[in-house]
């Protein structure tokens, strides 16, 4: 399968099933979105869903903010400076099961001092299970995917066993 998959839109994984519907292709061209809600450097790849979560978050922005709020404050476990973080990701996930789609944790450590997200985040991300699968590999460089697959380890050493994918 093939899921094309750009930050904050679906319709680009949709132009390239519409490119290709009348081709006969070995090759499953399914919807997908990277979803980086508001104020997170957390990345979560939507696929296979039925609607675009990202349209939700940029085009209802207070029915969004209102469902994250409610979301935190049922996340008393959570140490408080990473609550809404959570809940971004909560919501984010639970958006994309509703939407009938798969959520992937994406790299973690793409891109140090840019888009990169401390261990203890994601220690407490993976200890929420709320992602179908792991990005293992996508990340910028060899040792940002060196230090994904060592996280995965650490996770399944602690119960956390969790499918991986791999990305480009």
């Amino acid at each position: 399968f093939f899921a094309l998959t750009d930050h904050n839109r679906m319709y680009t994984s949709e132009m390239a099933a519409k490119l290709y519907e009348d081709i006969p292709i070995d090759l499953n061209i399914i919807n997908g979105e990277e979803v980086h809600t508001p104020v997170s450097m957390l990345h979560i790849v939507h696929i296979g869903g039925k609607e675009s979560v990202c349209k939700k978050y940029i085009k209802e922005p207070d029915a969004f903010q209102s469902q994250v709020s409610e979301i935190e404050t049922t996340l008393s476990h959570i140490p408080e400076k990473y609550r809404k973080r959570v809940a971004l990701a909560h919501w984010a996930c639970d958006e994309i099961h509703k939407a009938g789609g798969l959520a992937i944790f994406a790299h973690p450590f793409w891109q140090p001092n840019i888009y990169n997200i401390s261990k203890e985040f994601c220690d407490i991300l993976f200890n929420e299970r709320i992602f179908d699968a792991f990005e293992v590999f996508g990340a910028v460089n060899q040792k940002q995917n060196n230090l994904q697959l060592s996280l995965w380890q650490e996770q399944v050493l602690k119960g956390n066993n969790i499918p991986v994918v791999a990305s480009s």
